[in-house]
């Protein structure tokens, strides 16, 4: 399995010897088998999904505290967008 992260390729069985990972899952899903490396982290979710907040900013809606400050301005340049002006990639 390969990924396009971490400077070009993701491969698991070499990077959990690299580093530890930490896995938010989503609650109610099941968790799969993990290597030692890998640690799952309990965390309230929001109620509201990546989905919900992209519909929020291509309609012009807030989503100020629901997601970071410091990231807010780039999701508002691309989503904040309509769908036929938007950057193509």
């Amino acid at each position: 399995m390969r990924i396009g992260i971490f400077g070009g390729s993701f491969n698991p069985v070499h990077n959990v010897r690299l580093c530890r990972f930490v896995v938010f899952s989503r609650p109610g899903a099941a968790r799969r088998r993990a290597p030692a490396a890998v640690r799952f982290a309990p965390f309230d979710a929001l109620g509201i999904s990546a989905s919900d907040i992209r519909r929020r900013l291509e309609s012009g809606k807030s989503v100020k505290r629901l997601v970071p400050a410091v990231i807010e301005k780039d999701l508002k340049n691309y989503f904040g967008r309509t769908r036929s002006t938007r950057i193509q990639k």
